[in-house]
């Protein structure tokens, strides 16, 4: 199985696994009604960017699971505190997912916000990628 092919394939079962989350909440009297309505996906950064575009893409499969339309706002500022705030603070109600990245333990450190990644329940993991902190091989 190629690289692309794996990709495709583990998508699938994180929106599988997510699907499951979102109707493990709902009772049986509503869980042949959800969802009903559109659900919104939050994203902490602006449109074209990496984070975007996986928000994007995870409307899109949930658009073709679920049948309803998904919306993705990017709300935008503050370095990222003013989406990852509006997520994690918005009413849990079904409707509402909120994409949070590493971030956001970043800002909590440097003061710019009390939430940290504790605030959140993770739901699926959208992205695996290591970081890393380099330097020039022969700086002091």
């Amino acid at each position: 199985m190629n690289q692309r092919a794996m990709i495709t394939v583990s998508v699938r079962w994180k929106l599988l696994l997510l699907c499951l989350f979102l109707l493990s909440g709902c009772t049986a009297s509503t869980v042949e009604n959800y969802p009903d309505r559109p659900i919104t996906i939050i994203c902490p950064w602006s449109v074209g960017g990496a984070t975007d575009r996986t928000s994007r893409q995870l409307g899109v499969y949930l658009e073709q699971e679920l049948g309803v339309p998904v919306n993705v706002i990017n709300a935008t500022g503050g370095r990222g505190v003013t989406g990852h705030s509006r997520g994690l603070n918005a009413r849990p109600d079904g409707y509402t997912l909120a994409v949070i990245t590493g971030e956001l333990n970043m800002l909590h450190w440097q003061n710019l916000t009390k939430l940290t990644h504790q605030d959140a329940i993770p739901i699926v993991s959208l992205v695996d990628g290591a970081a890393a902190v380099f330097v020039k091989k022969d700086s002091p």
